[in-house]
């Protein structure tokens, strides 16, 4: 990435990791739950090594494996429960509506209820968007801003392969990410990222056969026949392969038989992300439809965006530093040739934005700066719904070109601050003096 921008450097990983100093298990404080480079970061860390937010709820209400109490006693969590809509009461505070999923019939559910003076919805982009266009929907809500819904972001995600690289990529070793670099940084409108992506062990045969058997269709015809045609072709002539790979010289392994690290040993994986302009639009799902559809306002198709263009051109710069061959590049299998010949190009993302985006008013975003729901029907000093609060990625106005995810824990901190400055004032008890006996 140094022969490509100066803007380049190795993130801060949120991981425990083994204290190097004075030793590796040193009892001075070492953490136990240490990476051990796995690559699973993704899909869920073995080791437990990870500083995520379900173990810092897991210790603030139960406290921790090794005895800690709990942080926060009157903390609870409820599982399998989906909350439905948030109802605003006539004479204050709200009331929650929501499912409790059966444990043993998780496709049977109980309607229930719950009263709170303050309620700060925080379920994610698509989740958070989803309740509050359904609760202004049946009218339990009312007097949202127009913005509902709108400004949604896919924040330019894009997920990359490139094999057959120059040198050997340990793709299934260490944390997901370690390293990044920016690019165009002083143009908003075509800033983008990219960061190593890494994979778990698990996918790494599907990635070894799937990645080469793209790169060899976008060459050839692209008509769908012929693409199902290759793919039943390839399929069916693996187990015959297995069974070939058997009769074959002993002393040299086969292909067939490459471990889960050897099949993508010289491939390399990116994720990037960008500045697009941050304009779809949730909607309600209709018959027939998933619970929540999104479009661009644009008419274009969200992998149409320009921003995709700027970052395969820096993809396409970096294939010709890490290969021989400057014909190969990087291939995003949701968009390949192969995928728009079946009809089915799409933009895969980890990190949707927007829908409830901050704004200075209701005429120009669903909540403030910190986060306080716009009551269109109020004027003055205060005009929001007073204690309902939004605290996720759907606060975010716009694309980062970045990963959000301490954008999104500073924007929460900060709703947080702003909710207990607004708890009412708990008055000092007065003093009472006993009567000498």
């Amino acid at each position: 990435m140094g022969k490509l921008t100066d803007d380049y450097g190795t993130v801060d990983s949120s991981i425990n990791d083994i204290n190097a100093e004075p030793g590796p298990f040193d009892p001075a404080g070492a953490p136990k739950n240490y990476c051990e480079r796995q690559g699973r970061c993704i899909i869920g860390c073995l080791p437990g090594a990870r500083h995520t937010l379900n173990k810092q709820l897991m210790g603030a209400i139960l406290g921790t494996p090794k005895g800690d109490p709990p942080g926060f006693p009157d903390l609870h969590l409820n599982a399998l429960c989906e909350v439905d809509t948030i109802e605003a009461l006539p004479e204050g505070g709200y009331r929650v509506h929501y499912r409790v999923r059966d444990r043993e019939r998780p496709d049977r559910a109980t309607k229930r209820s719950v009263h709170a003076d303050r309620v700060v919805v925080a379920a994610g982009t698509v989740g958070t968007n989803e309740i509050m266009l359904r609760s202004r929907a049946i009218r339990r809500l009312r007097n949202l801003s127009e913005r509902l819904g709108m400004g949604f972001s896919t924040n330019g995600d894009y997920l990359a392969f490139l094999d057959r690289t120059r040198d050997r990529v340990s793709l299934t070793r260490g944390p997901v990410t370690t390293s990044f670099a920016h690019f165009s940084a002083a143009d908003p409108e075509r800033f983008h990222t990219i960061e190593d992506n890494g994979i778990p062990r698990a996918f790494s045969s599907l990635t070894g056969h799937g990645v080469p058997l793209l790169q060899s269709l976008s060459k050839g015809r692209r008509r769908p026949l012929f693409l199902l045609f290759a793919v039943g072709r390839y399929v069916l002539g693996r187990g015959p392969a297995f069974i070939r790979a058997l009769a074959r010289n002993r002393t040299a392994r086969q292909d067939q038989f490459a471990s889960e690290d050897e099949w993508t040993a010289n491939m390399m994986c990116v994720a990037a992300m960008g500045r697009e302009p941050s304009v779809g639009q949730f909607r309600l799902g209709g018959f027939g439809d998933t619970t929540l559809r999104v479009r661009r306002t644009d008419g274009k198709q969200f992998h149409e965006d320009p921003i995709y263009n700027e970052i395969r051109a820096s993809l396409d710069r970096f294939a010709r530093e890490l290969t021989d061959d400057p014909d190969r590049s990087f291939i995003n299998p949701f968009l390949s040739d192969t995928a728009g010949a079946l009809g089915a190009k799409a933009i895969g993302l980890s990190h949707p934005l927007g829908g409830c985006g901050m704004g200075q008013t209701a005429q120009n975003g669903v909540v403030d700066e910190f986060g306080r729901v716009f009551d269109t029907s109020k004027h003055g000093d205060r005009p929001f719904h007073d204690g309902l609060y939004i605290a996720d990625g759907s606060c975010m106005p716009t694309a980062l070109g970045v990963n959000p995810s301490l954008t999104i824990a500073a924007l929460a901190l900060r709703t947080a601050d702003a909710i207990i400055d607004e708890l009412p004032a708990v008055a000092e008890p007065t003093p009472v003096i006993a009567p000498a006996a």
